[in-house]
């Protein structure tokens, strides 16, 4: 699977990620109304301070403002340690 196809633009270095993230639907209020105003469930493919790729079985329009939880853990070759759960809201840019 091609992740960003075409030139890169994005200005932040992007960490790859492999991990769930949950997300609801905040605005407009017509989409929030369309998702039942449920928590709904992706793969996050890269993080960065910029921004984060998720994939999601849902068609999302740009500029919809999401929040986003999901948990973060420190990798240093065979030990994994726990860093806490994130809870971040943005805004729907475009898609890949």
């Amino acid at each position: 699977m091609e992740t960003y196809p075409g030139m890169e633009r994005r200005i932040q270095r992007r960490a790859r990620m492999n991990c769930t993230i949950i997300y609801i639907l905040n605005e407009p209020v017509s989409a929030r109304f369309i998702m039942d105003g449920e928590d709904i469930e992706a793969k996050m493919l890269d993080l960065s301070k910029g921004g984060l790729a998720m994939v999601t079985d849902h068609n999302i329009p740009i500029s919809t403002r999401l929040s986003k939880r999901f948990i973060l853990f420190k990798v240093n070759r065979d030990v994994m340690n726990f860093s806490g759960p994130v809870e971040i809201t943005g805004e729907v840019e475009s898609k890949s």
